[in-house]
Formats: C-alpha cells, sequence, structure tokens
C-alpha cells in the first residue's frame, strides 16, 4: 500500500512538472531520463514520466495509446513502451556507440 501512495505521489509531481513545462504544448509521446550510474535507479522515475505523459495527454483531450520511454546513464541506453496500463521494459542495455542504433530507435519512437 505504501509502495502504491510512492508510485501516485512521484507520477503526480511528474504531472504537475509536465503541465508546468508544457502549459501551450501538444501531446507528448517520448520520455527519457539520465541518470549518472545504474540504469535501473532511473526506470521507476522515467515510468512515472510516462504516466505522466498519458495522463497529461488524456486531460488536453489528445490520447496517445504508446508512450515511449529511455533511461541513459550516457554510455547505455534502456527502452520502454506504456500502452494503456501495460509497461513494458526492454531489458537489453545498448551501448553509446554505436550512435546510430540509438538514433534510430529515437527516430522509430518519435514515428510512430
Amino acid at each position: 500500500l505504501a509502495a502504491q501512495a510512492d508510485k501516485d505521489a512521484a507520477t503526480d509531481r511528474a504531472a504537475a512538472r509536465m503541465e508546468e513545462a508544457q502549459a501551450d504544448a501538444d501531446a507528448t509521446k517520448v520520455r527519457a531520463e539520465a541518470k549518472k550510474a545504474d540504469l535501473k535507479s532511473g526506470l521507476g522515475q522515467c515510468a512515472a514520466e510516462m504516466i505522466a505523459a498519458q495522463r497529461f495527454n488524456q486531460k488536453k483531450e489528445q490520447p496517445i495509446s504508446t508512450i515511449y520511454g529511455c533511461v541513459s546513464n550516457g554510455t547505455q541506453w534502456r527502452f520502454m513502451q506504456l500502452q494503456e496500463q501495460q509497461l513494458t521494459i526492454d531489458l537489453n542495455d545498448y551501448p553509446l556507440p554505436p550512435v546510430g542504433q540509438i538514433l534510430a530507435f529515437l527516430a522509430w519512437m518519435a514515428e510512430n
């Protein structure tokens, strides 16, 4: 129960930050989170921001069925996808370099 309350509070904080930053913006589709150390430490925060983006889009009456997220420590990347209530985390860590692979993933997320 406490974990759910913490998750809800984190999502609410992320939603508030998003509303302030994007007051006049259109719908949000991709969220990114940067961490100095372990990628796993950024997964929860990125997931909360993805849920906040989903809520933001719904509030703007511009729902997007899939929200994408990624976490990076500068040398490795991990990707996530939120469809409705299902969060999928790619368990592979993608190294940088090669830059082309990371850019291709990011471009694909932005186009879909």
